[in-house]
């Protein structure tokens, strides 16, 4: 399973947007489980396996379903943008 960087990237940065359609946004990232450091991205290493998974790890059966815990965070070191509400659309691609 891959994640793409959403609709607001700058690069390979994810981006939150001001929902108003301001030019303000909310720098963020995801990662591959609750403690992890490794950012979740849709090629290569970024992506998950089913082995990976946090329930029901390596099971190919087409209905068992697998979860798989992840940590989003604000990125530091940015400048504090203005109150209101952010969103951003990801796109989960996931190859058999």
């Amino acid at each position: 399973m891959g994640l793409n960087d959403g609709n607001n990237a700058d690069g390979t940065v994810r981006r939150m947007r001001k929902i108003d359609n301001s030019s303000n946004y909310l720098r963020y990232e995801i990662y591959k489980s609750a403690s992890s450091t490794e950012r979740w991205g849709s090629v290569d290493s970024a992506r998950r396996s089913s082995t990976t998974a946090d329930t029901n790890q390596g099971i190919y059966d087409s209905v068992t379903t697998q979860s798989y815990t992840y940590r989003a965070a604000v990125l530091p070191g940015q400048i504090t943008p203005a109150a209101g509400d952010y969103s951003d659309t990801i796109r989960i691609d996931v190859a058999f």
